[in-house]
């Protein structure tokens, strides 16, 4: 079976609904090179084709929309051995296509249900309509491998008011549909069982929202949005992991405390940079930082503890936050090419 399916639904009107189907369930959706190159491809053709109105991103099976990139894939091309050819062309594709859906000149719905996570947010952000269940799940979880919210995550989590999509970087914590909607992550919630009648409503524009009780962030907002008020890295760790809270706080300090140094470092040092630039800069930041990254021994040790060995311990390089300082981190921010070599120059 292909990766992604792809079907043109007749409206009422006469216009088409396009319609595209992660295809890989027994993965929760995982993006692969070959994923990603079909969407763009379609994507790219219904941008311009008048017959279609409209396009809904949706998920194979019940339990995830899409669970991010397959970081195996990458994992298994090689590191810096051949040069991450595989890598290489992996984000340039997957970045490509998550602007074009920022930019998309048509009402574009992504059915959130089920598994958000990692590429799986870089694909529902950038649609105009952004729809959460009940039984959705967010997460930007990278830090926990070695890698850092990349997707345009440093884009769009720095605009998170209080600081609140730093938090979610920095711990890895998931959110429900509730929360992510408090945070701007998603424009409705609805209950699973409506997904005919919400895609029937083409063009969306007066979808009626599910109620539902708020979510565990809404319950410790205060106190976390005090905590990632302070002006450096290391006070802000610091005071997340001082909080007193629940179970779904202490799970995200665990998270904190378990993630790799450099990680956290560099999530903090992207999102700073992408405050005050295009979403266009972004995404040429974030691959170059992306690919060095994965060139680093820290993101070959993070997926062989997290996923291969699965032993939970992760030597990382550096070992401590104190030592990922900002100078260890601003090689990683220089660019790998000059801006008109770039491969994402022409975003």
């Amino acid at each position: 079976m292909p990766p992604v399916l792809f079907e043109e639904r007749l409206l009422d009107s006469g216009a088409r609904l396009g319609v595209a189907t992660l295809n890989i369930p027994e993965k929760l959706n995982a993006l692969s090179l070959e994923l990603v190159g079909l969407l763009l491809a379609k994507l790219r053709a219904w941008s311009t084709d008048d017959r279609i109105c409209a396009v809904v991103l949706e998920g194979a099976g019940t339990r995830a929309f899409c669970a991010g990139g397959d970081v195996l894939a990458i994992h298994r091309s090689g590191g810096a051995k051949d040069g991450q050819s595989y890598a290489r062309a992996f984000f340039a594709v997957e970045y490509t296509l998550d602007h074009l859906i920022h930019t998309f000149g048509k009402p574009i719905l992504a059915w959130g249900s089920g598994i958000v996570m990692g590429g799986g947010v870089g694909l529902l952000a950038g649609c105009s309509h952004r729809i959460a269940t009940e039984t959705t799940r967010l997460a930007m979880p990278e830090v926990a491998i070695g890698l850092y919210p990349d997707v345009g995550g440093s884009y769009i989590l720095s605009r998170v008011p209080e600081r609140l999509g730093l938090f979610l970087a920095l711990t890895g914590a998931t959110i429900g549909g509730s929360d992510a909607r408090l945070l701007g992550l998603v424009d409705r919630l609805v209950r699973a069982d409506e997904k005919a009648r919400v895609l029937a409503a083409v063009p969306w524009n007066d979808l009626v929202e599910t109620p539902c009780e708020p979510g565990p962030l809404e319950r410790q907002h205060a106190a976390v949005v005090r905590a990632c008020r302070h002006d450096t890295l290391e006070e802000v760790v610091a005071a997340i992991v001082a909080l007193n809270g629940d179970e779904w706080l202490t799970k995200a300090q665990h998270g904190l405390q378990a993630a790799c140094p450099g990680s956290l470092r560099l999530s903090w040092e992207a999102q700073a940079r992408a405050r005050t630039m295009s979403l266009a800069d972004v995404f040429r930041m974030e691959h170059d930082l992306s690919i060095r990254r994965v060139q680093d021994a820290d993101f070959a040790e993070g997926v062989r503890a997290r996923l291969v060995d699965k032993d939970q311990k992760p030597r990382w390089s550096p070992a401590t936050l104190g030592a990922a300082t900002a100078a260890w981190a601003a090689p990683f921010f220089v660019p790998l090419s000059t801006p008109e070599a770039h491969p994402l120059r022409a975003l």
